[in-house]
């Protein structure tokens, strides 16, 4: 939201119709590909690893 708000303020109409639009959702992508490689290369936790070595990893944990 406030991309977007920022967005609207700064730019003109005419700019904003042009291409300014595509700006927010510029932003979105790249905050995506930052969760995506952060998330990748994040270790699990011990407790996880101890699991998974027992072979006791509930099927369906929700």
């Amino acid at each position: 939201m406030g991309v977007s708000a920022l967005t609207v303020g700064r730019l003109s109409p005419a700019d904003l119709d042009a291409w300014g639009w595509r700006i927010p959702f510029l932003v979105g992508a790249v905050l995506a590909g930052v969760a995506l490689i952060t998330r990748s290369t994040m270790q699990e936790s011990p407790d996880f690893e101890r699991q998974q070595a027992s072979g006791t990893v509930p099927r369906h944990p929700l």
